[in-house]
């Protein structure tokens, strides 16, 4: 015998479109994922990618995407089946990003030292450098002899 939920999602015309939601996501969570666990990757470009995962995620939401597989699908459901995937998908993006938000916390100021990995994008962020010494300064107040002096920092 085949449990209720698996027949349903094999019989009900939602499945196939759960199904396909499901799958246009995997895509972006699959990178992050990548991205995250590849060798040699420092905190900082974990955190890069975290949050380009978040922004996309929130981009989604806001124009309520919903991939091309799943769209036909969307489309000849009825207007109350319509509106009641449509806020289980609105769910689906917000406890992710919530969840996501819960492992920002983890990463601290750690944004203010990307500039340490010297993309092109910020190569030349010399503010960002400001702040990280500013950073470690009051990390190190008891420590006097590690404090930097801001004239040894390049502007």
């Amino acid at each position: 015998m085949c449990p209720s939920t698996i027949k349903n999602l094999f019989t009900d015309s939602t499945g196939e479109l759960y199904l396909w939601f499901v799958h246009g996501q995997l895509a972006l969570f699959n990178k992050a994922i990548l991205g995250m666990e590849k060798d040699n990757t420092t905190a900082f470009e974990v955190a890069e990618t975290h949050k380009a995962l978040k922004r996309n995620l929130t981009e989604r939401k806001a124009s309520n995407f919903i991939p091309t597989g799943a769209k036909n699908t969307y489309r000849n459901l009825n207007e109350q089946v319509h509106n009641s995937v449509k806020e289980e998908f609105d769910v689906f993006y917000g406890r992710c990003i919530a969840y996501l938000d819960l492992w920002e916390n983890n990463f601290g100021n750690a944004e203010q030292f990307s500039w340490v990995n010297l993309t092109k994008t910020n190569a030349d962020d010399w503010e960002n450098a400001k702040t990280s010494a500013e950073i470690i300064n009051s990390s190190l107040l008891d420590v006097l002899d590690m404090k930097i002096n801001n004239d040894h920092i390049l502007y």
